[in-house]
């Protein structure tokens, strides 16, 4: 992982590369994820960064995707975002069904799992998503499984 400085550094180079400016509201927008340590979503975002309006906020998350600053985690029909593996180590997430609760998933040995599948089908794994879902251990202790959110 990166520190400050350099993920500064890299943000701008990534940025750069991809043919785009750097604007103020990239490098809130790159701040306010990396402060986080968690994936938001567009309303949480626009809610920390009251400054800028929705339209640019969404214009922005885009042009962060393409540059592979943000990365999108799927969340039911939401979608979060997140930095990417650039600034971050790798890592999947696993939702709670009933109460959305997201938790990562660092774990080598799936790593290790993912890659000897690609493998075992002659494939060589350049990338990949894994969403997970189930019910965390607060909501398991409700034991009320009719009130599932569908998302």
């Amino acid at each position: 992982m990166q520190t400050s400085n350099s993920n500064e550094q890299l943000l701008r180079q990534q940025v750069h590369s991809r043919g785009l400016r750097m604007t103020n509201l990239k490098a809130d927008v790159f701040n306010l994820l990396n402060e986080r340590k968690h994936a938001l979503s567009i309303q949480d975002i626009v809610k920390e960064l009251p400054d800028y309006d929705q339209v640019s906020i969404y214009r922005t998350i885009d042009g962060l995707r393409k540059a592979d600053v943000v990365t999108l985690v799927p969340h039911g029909l939401k979608n979060l975002y997140e930095l990417g593996d650039s600034f971050k180590p790798h890592h999947h997430h696993i939702s709670c069904d009933r109460c959305n609760h997201v938790a990562e998933i660092n774990d080598s040995k799936l790593e290790e799992a993912l890659n000897l599948i690609a493998n075992s089908k002659r494939y060589k794994l350049t990338s990949h998503h894994l969403e997970l879902h189930g019910l965390c251990a607060s909501c398991q202790s409700l034991r009320q499984p009719d009130q599932i959110k569908s998302t």
